[in-house]
């Protein structure tokens, strides 16, 4: 099955110190790159990227999505970015073209 994760901010993060770092840099926290980077690694079992988008629009900073067989992979994702973001998962339809 095919989900889209809506990609926000946890609650305390941005810390008052990345946001230094990126003032500072012009670049955002090097934990979370790496942390960004490193995902695909760290996928369960079962479940694949498909794609992913900054949006920067509102309070949604980007959107994942993935394939899943089981919601414990959607689970394990979200617990992999705790602490950075808050991801709320929505089923969607694929629509084949013609």
């Amino acid at each position: 099955m095919t989900f889209a994760g809506l990609v926000r901010w946890a609650a305390g993060a941005p810390t008052a110190a990345d946001i230094e770092e990126v003032r500072r840099t012009g670049a955002p926290p090097a934990a979370l790159v790496q942390k960004v980077r490193q995902l695909p690694q760290h996928l369960p079992e079962g479940v694949r990227l498909v794609t992913s988008h900054q949006l920067g629009a509102g309070d949604i900073i980007s959107v994942l999505v993935v394939e899943a067989g089981s919601i414990e992979g959607l689970r394990a994702i979200t617990g992999y970015y705790a602490g950075w973001f808050d991801i709320t998962w929505h089923p969607t339809n694929v629509v084949e073209r013609d």
